[in-house]
């Protein structure tokens, strides 16, 4: 049921969009406040197998387990306040709580919580590596990111210049997008730094504000939607370009990629835009639930 599909979260309806991967027909909406607290919140969405999803629900701080061929809630564990992003690694799963200033760590079988805790102020998103098992957060309000070793009881803070937003961990390096701390509106940072020694490899200052970014894998070209302008800009690293390429529409705060397209929200227009990057212009719009956040390739 749930392989080789998009799935969309609509946060401003409890409902899940369901798209076909292949010919970008959308299947099926799905109602979920049918079953789970609330009728607006759903935010972010994991799938664990064929039939059931870990949904999370900012409004409502809880975590739910659904699974969708029963429709029925199997399992529901309260977070800390408004979390906004998950991650799952081996036997647990990860919940960042921006109003709390905490990390949820959750254990997969039971769905309760092993522990929570505390890193900097305003935590705006996660990633983990891999290879390590470590958990890195931005903290937009302190400056820093906190990197998370549960399996050895330690939590380290990297101090930064500017405000970190998102991040992304790739082979041993970790990549930011964050804000200038001097209050200029219009610059945004792409940033990066080695998981080993934990210093600067390479920072850029861009014009634009950005919400979201994407990285090709193995290649330093990055992806972004200018929140002023609602224009793709695609950043290389290489020749340090900041090239517009598209214009998109709307407010895009969620970007996911599959090789192939990249997958953009829109939440003023309640749509999906897939892009076809090989050939610099979008293949698809798709009208989906009241403002859409996650975009879930499955």
């Amino acid at each position: 049921m749930l392989l080789n599909k998009i799935i969309v979260t609509n946060y401003g309806e409890n409902s899940l969009s369901i798209i076909d991967k292949e010919d970008l027909t959308q299947i099926d909406t799905i109602d979920l406040s049918e079953v789970i607290p609330g009728s607006t919140g759903l935010t972010r969405v994991i799938r664990e197998d064929d039939n059931n999803l870990l949904v999370l629900n900012s409004d409502e701080d809880s975590l739910y387990r659904v699974n969708l061929d029963k429709f029925i809630l199997l399992d529901q564990t309260n977070l800390g306040r408004s979390p906004i992003r998950i991650k799952t690694f081996k036997d647990k799963i990860y919940v960042i709580n921006i109003d709390s200033n905490s990390l949820s760590i959750i254990d997969k079988n039971d769905f309760t919580i092993i522990e929570n805790i505390y890193v900097g102020e305003k935590p705006t998103d996660l990633a983990i590596d891999e290879i390590s098992g470590k958990v890195y957060i931005t903290n937009l309000n302190s400056y820093n990111i906190s990197v998370v070793d549960y399996e050895n009881d330690t939590l380290e803070e990297i101090k930064l210049s500017f405000m970190p937003f998102r991040i992304k961990v790739e082979l041993g390096v970790v990549y930011i997008l964050g804000f200038l701390n001097n209050h200029t509106l219009s610059h945004s940072i792409i940033s990066s730094l080695g998981t080993g020694n934990k210093q600067t490899l390479w920072s850029k200052t861009i014009n634009g504000i950005y919400f979201d970014f994407i990285k090709i894998k193995d290649k330093e070209i990055f992806y972004l939607v200018d929140s002023e302008n609602s224009w793709l800009y695609e950043f290389s690293k290489d020749t340090e370009s900041n090239s517009k390429k598209i214009f998109i529409g709307g407010l895009t705060n969620f970007i996911n990629y599959d090789f192939n397209y990249l997958y953009l929200n829109d939440m003023v227009n309640n749509q999906i835009i897939i892009v076809d990057i090989k050939k610099n212009q979008i293949k698809k719009r798709i009208t989906v639930g009241n403002e859409p956040h996650d975009i879930l390739l499955t």
